[in-house]
């Protein structure tokens, strides 16, 4: 890890113990599938993006045209809705009224031109808006499916009506929105903020703090487990393992509060106090 990198952690981290989340006013939230598989880290190759966690699959399906969402700016863009959503905006969203509020929603400045952050937002954003998301779970026994689409009309997004203003609602399906009030995911903002370059860090904090909201007793997951679930983009093992291992020191540093360990078998969950406290959360959703 670059020193730069490690002194800006550690600020962060710092910022967190003296604060937390409800006070700093940064509780956001996430839809409850990004926190249980990862969503492509980098450009996928095809129209179809697949990841496994135990009985459960996540599918992702795009026009060959569009193409599918990656990095670290579709898992932004989500919070951001997800949040705004629960935030009590309903089912129609106001992204902002500016590209500069916009992106400064997802901590991200924006700068213009072919390659800056205002033109891959919008290229991610559309493609995250046009993709389908299928979730799956299979036992034995059954098998279920359901079907998500973001947004069932995003035409209106970025319509220019004066310079560096944009008109930018999103109306959402009511699957997503539905989806969103009963199991969205409560998350420190700095935290998605600190790994806005980091994918895979990113999808574990998401990942533990989930897992430990409902965690009871030490519960094992395999190597294996780990990289068909975080995986994406990495052909060897011992690669994953090696990336998956620093982004954890990552995540640790920001929270501490996280227990567990790894070996050669996987990583070993023990009960954890999950990072927003249940009563912030309705301290928080009250206030909005």
């Amino acid at each position: 890890m670059k020193r730069r990198s490690i002194d800006y952690l550690i600020d962060t981290a710092e910022q967190i113990s003296q604060t937390n989340a409800l006070e700093a006013r940064k509780i956001a939230f996430i839809p409850r599938f990004m926190a249980t598989v990862s969503l492509p880290a980098s450009r996928p190759e095809g129209n179809e993006f697949i990841r496994r966690n135990g009985n459960r699959t996540l599918t992702m399906l795009s026009s060959s045209e569009t193409g599918l969402p990656f990095g670290t700016m579709p898992r932004l863009a989500l919070c951001a809705i997800t949040t705004l959503t629960k935030q009590g905006q309903g089912n129609v969203v106001q992204l902002g009224a500016s590209s500069t509020q916009f992106l400064n929603t997802m901590g991200k400045s924006c700068t213009g031109g072919r390659n800056g952050s205002l033109t891959h937002a919008r290229e991610q954003l559309k493609k995250l808006l046009s993709c389908t998301i299928q979730l799956t779970q299979q036992t034995p026994q059954s098998w279920e499916i359901e079907s998500l689409r973001i947004s069932q009309r995003a035409s209106m997004l970025w319509q220019p009506t004066s310079p560096g203003q944009w008109q930018s609602t999103l109306e959402l399906t009511s699957e997503f929105f539905n989806d969103v009030q009963r199991h969205a995911v409560p998350v420190d903002l700095r935290i998605l903020y600190a790994f806005s370059h980091y994918p895979l860090a990113m999808d574990i904090y998401c990942w533990l703090t989930y897992r430990y909201f409902s965690l009871t007793k030490p519960t094992t997951v395999s190597w294996g487990d780990l990289m068909e679930q975080f995986g994406n983009g990495y052909s060897r093992g011992s690669h994953f393992k090696d990336k998956f291992t620093n982004a954890l020191d990552r995540v640790s540093l920001l929270y501490p509060q996280a227990r567990f360990t790894l070996d050669s078998r996987g990583i070993h969950l023990l009960p954890s106090p999950t990072h927003i406290q249940p009563r912030d959360i309705s301290h928080f959703l009250s206030d909005c």
